[in-house]
């Protein structure tokens, strides 16, 4: 968690989940683990999953308090292997695709060949839009909750595609 997000000194065990709906059934939409240096908030990590071309790919992705891109992890994936898995590194700071220090709050991360400034993963446009996908889910969800983790009770009811949404707290 701390390669996710920086300058935390909190026990990252308080979370809680945002629920979605699919097909009449409650689902966890996003896991949201606040970060916090001393009583300060520093950053939000938001666990999000988008459905790719072999199936779920599932990441975690680091905001700070203004909503940049601090780092992020593939957690899994289903896709092509030796491809769907270059999504571990290619949106890495230095290389074609960064995303590091961008806020999808300004402009939603998309490939350049869906008109965006992304640079999609050589023969993986579906991987990549997937990816992109689950980052912008998950700034969704930091920006429809961040005022709420600095108090007790979390704001919740992101719009995704997926279902409505509502939060309940967690302890890990």
């Amino acid at each position: 968690m701390i390669a996710i997000l920086c300058r935390i000194n909190n026990e990252v065990t308080l979370s809680f989940s945002i629920l979605g709906e699919k097909n009449g059934k409650k689902t966890i939409a996003f896991i949201v683990y606040p970060a916090k240096n001393g009583d300060q908030l520093v950053g939000i990590a938001v666990a999000s999953v988008a459905l790719g071309f072999g199936g779920e790919l599932k990441v975690l992705v680091g905001f700070d308090v203004e909503g940049n891109i601090h780092n992020y992890s593939l957690l899994s994936h289903s896709e092509t292997p030796g491809l769907g898995s270059k999504a571990s590194d290619w949106f890495k700071e230095g290389n074609k695709g960064s995303i590091k220090g961008l806020n999808p709050g300004i402009k939603p991360l998309t490939v350049s060949k869906d008109g965006g400034d992304i640079d999609a993963i050589t023969a993986s446009t579906i991987t990549s839009r997937a990816f992109l996908s689950a980052i912008n889910k998950a700034y969704a969800a930091y920006k429809d909750n961040a005022d709420g983790i600095t108090s007790a009770t979390p704001k919740a009811e992101p719009d995704i595609s997926d279902g409505t949404t509502s939060a309940s707290p967690k302890e890990n």
